[in-house]
């Protein structure tokens, strides 16, 4: 058995997923009794789902299997305790603040692949820090996202342990059954939902070929022009959208070199992160995104006068339809290689993750704000040369 605190498995529907964290959270895991312990072993365990449903699904099964033993429960919760003093919390993710606050000897994590990242970064994996809990991701794939990145990295680091396994391995399903599978689905949906396997999301508008490993860039070269794009979302929670400042610098050799900068923020935090990335990225243009913030642009400046600076601000309205301008404005680019993406930036990788997942993907604020970013790359290129006239036409400045 595994020795790694960090276990990664990516399984084909139907596999015994539900089976396999089940054990996991109530026996528990690991070369020898005791290692992970679980809620048998008088822990408190957690298990999270990316919906409602599927923790339902899962609350009843729990429910079930622990029925002897079970002295406290509260439906309201789903959480109940055992004899022991062991404690179950089965959770969604789909408010992950719900679930802040406690601490966890371990997490089952079931179909991590459709959770929004965060659940993991900002509440589970700190609520297993001080008591040095394990942890277990259970999914299908779904598309190359965070989980897809998170796979990866189980396989070079130390502490974790990856498997994949395919449907078939269930010697409960009929090959037969499998064969019609592929049949209706096709082979690319069938390769991820039964065979466990990371593709394109299926439809999505950028092709997989346009992302291999020659994207990524570790040093920033020498710059022609600097710009950065704001797309602020709406910015009126800590639970909005996604805000995204996208920057991007022109090579001497024609390659726009790109890092972003993507997180929940309200719109003072927005304001205030604006003014640092000028102070810092010193961009020539800084273009925002008006059409939820009109305000945006004036408190941001207010902030950078109180710091003595001065950014050349745009404001833009954008009409035209999102899908549409984003496809346009960047498939030629990605088409020809023209970008390059910082590899060791958590933004830079989460832009690529949306773009990926273009335009299904539950997020489109990277891209969006990337378009507007390309877009003023080339206006500020072109008044290089022409004249400032073409960037106040591109983005009607007031």
């Amino acid at each position: 058995m595994s020795r790694a605190r960090r276990k990664i498995a990516v399984c084909g529907r139907r596999f015994g997923k539900t089976v396999l964290g089940l054990l996991a959270a109530t026996n528990g895991h690991g070369p020898c009794p005791g290692a992970f312990p679980g809620v048998l072993d008088g822990k408190r365990i957690l298990w999270a789902a990316p919906t409602f449903t599927i923790a339902s699904d899962i609350w009843r099964e729990a429910k079930r299997a622990l029925a002897e033993v079970i002295v406290n429960k509260s439906e309201v919760e789903k959480r109940l305790e055992i004899v022991n003093g062991g404690v179950l919390r089965v959770a969604s993710t789909d408010d992950p603040t719900s679930i802040r606050g406690s601490g966890w000897d371990g997490a089952v994590l079931d179909e991590a692949a459709y959770m929004i990242p965060e659940a993991w970064r900002e509440v589970i994996r700190p609520s297993l820090a001080d008591r040095q809990g394990w942890v277990l991701f259970i999914s299908t794939p779904n598309g190359h996202n965070w989980f897809k990145e998170l796979f990866d990295h189980a396989g070079v680091n130390t502490g974790w342990e990856r498997w994949q396994r395919p449907t078939s391995d269930n010697p409960l399903i009929p090959q037969e059954e499998l064969d019609e599978a592929r049949t209706d689905m096709g082979d690319v949906t069938f390769a991820q939902e039964h065979e466990a396997q990371f593709t394109d999301v299926a439809g999505a508008e950028f092709s997989g070929s346009y992302f291999s490993d020659s994207i990524w860039f570790d040093e920033w070269p020498e710059l022609r022009h600097r710009v950065a794009a704001l797309d602020p979302s709406k910015g009126e929670t800590e639970k909005a959208d996604y805000s995204a400042f996208v920057m991007i610098g022109l090579g001497h050799d024609g390659i726009m070199y790109v890092d972003a900068d993507i997180g929940h923020r309200d719109l003072w935090k927005i304001a205030e992160d604006g003014v640092d990335l000028y102070q810092r990225w010193r961009p020539e243009k800084l273009a925002v995104e008006d059409n939820y913030e009109a305000m945006l642009a004036g408190v941001m400046q207010e902030r950078a006068r109180g710091r003595g600076l001065i950014i050349p601000l745009l404001t833009i309205h954008n009409s035209a339809n999102k899908i549409r301008r984003i496809r346009e404005t960047l498939t030629p680019h990605l088409a020809r290689g023209e970008f390059r993406f910082k590899r060791d930036s958590r933004g830079s990788r989460m832009l690529v993750e949306q773009l990926r997942s273009f335009p299904f993907g539950r997020y489109k604020d990277g891209p969006d704000a990337f378009e507007m970013a390309v877009r003023l790359t080339r206006c500020v290129f072109e008044a290089n040369i022409q004249g400032p006239a073409m960037v106040r036409e591109e983005y009607a400045v007031p």
